[in-house]
């Protein structure tokens, strides 16, 4: 993993307020951050549009190239094979990433992503002996 893939990754981590144990398709997605490689390709795409059409502005390009970043991330989300209980929750990207209200926190993201303080999930990690429940016993 390169440094800007590593970075990119944190910021999506600490952005959605996840645990380190966070698949990266599921930290970018709950954070609504556009994988690194698709901004860069991206980037690339506006570039040859302004460069090769005398009569388009980089803002008018941006539109179209940001609308093929969104449908390329949402094959590569649909595909993966990490963060199936996130993509279970948030199977479409669109409307995620065109909220204007609400925000993330850390209880949002321990539902959206299977990752927080769930008994089965301690028990994963060696935190916890059981993943029933400490009152009833029954599986949580």
């Amino acid at each position: 993993m390169s440094g800007v893939a590593r970075t990119h990754r944190l910021c999506a981590t600490r952005i959605s307020c996840a645990f380190r144990t966070i698949s990266e398709e599921a930290a970018l997605v709950i954070a609504g951050l556009v994988p690194e490689q698709e901004l860069l390709r991206e980037a690339v795409e506006v570039e040859d549009t302004v460069t090769t059409t005398d009569n388009q502005t980089r803002r008018e390009a941006r539109r179209p190239a940001r609308e093929k970043s969104i449908s390329r991330w949402q094959e590569r989300w649909d595909s993966a094979t990490s963060g199936r209980w996130t993509h279970d929750r948030i199977p479409v990207l669109s409307p995620c990433l065109e909220r204007r209200n609400g925000r993330v926190d850390f209880y949002l993201t321990q539902n959206s992503s299977g990752h927080g303080c769930f008994r089965s999930y301690l028990k994963k990690y060696g935190n916890d002996t059981s993943d029933g429940c400490p009152y009833c016993g029954s599986g949580i």
